[in-house]
């Protein structure tokens, strides 16, 4: 069963770039929405199992949305996708129950994995060379 994605950015285009690499990925686009208030509405309804979320967006921004959806389930996990580099930003998306939180400049394009994943990756021999 694919893992259900909910995306919400208010810009078109970068949600049609996630959907489709996500996508290409296996996971399900269960709903997209072009701002805060319009994600937490959708989730309520599809039950998404991941919602990627814009920090900046109208009606409600994306910190505000992380709050609203861990009120209506424990359950969905939560990844900003932000330009917003700043340690406050992080400080209190961590606060509002958000699992992950990505630099859009650094997702864009190629490949991303998390410090943890990246360091075992690069120190890992490759397979039928250990």
């Amino acid at each position: 069963m694919a893992i259900r994605v909910l995306l919400a950015d208010d810009h078109l285009a970068v949600r049609q770039a996630l959907r489709t690499l996500l996508a290409a990925e296996g996971f399900e686009i269960a709903a997209e929405a072009g701002d805060g208030r319009d994600a937490v509405r959708l989730a309520a309804s599809v039950g998404p199992d991941v919602a990627v979320l814009d920090l900046s967006m109208p009606r409600l921004t994306g910190l505000d949305a992380a709050r609203e959806l861990q009120g209506q389930s424990q359950a969905i996990r939560i990844i900003l996708l932000t330009r917003h580099e700043e340690p406050q930003y992080v400080t209190a998306a961590f606060g509002a129950g958000v699992h992950g939180y990505v630099l859009k400049r650094r997702a864009a394009g190629g490949t991303y994995l998390s410090p943890e994943l990246s360091d075992a990756a690069l120190h890992e021999p490759p397979p039928g060379r250990g």
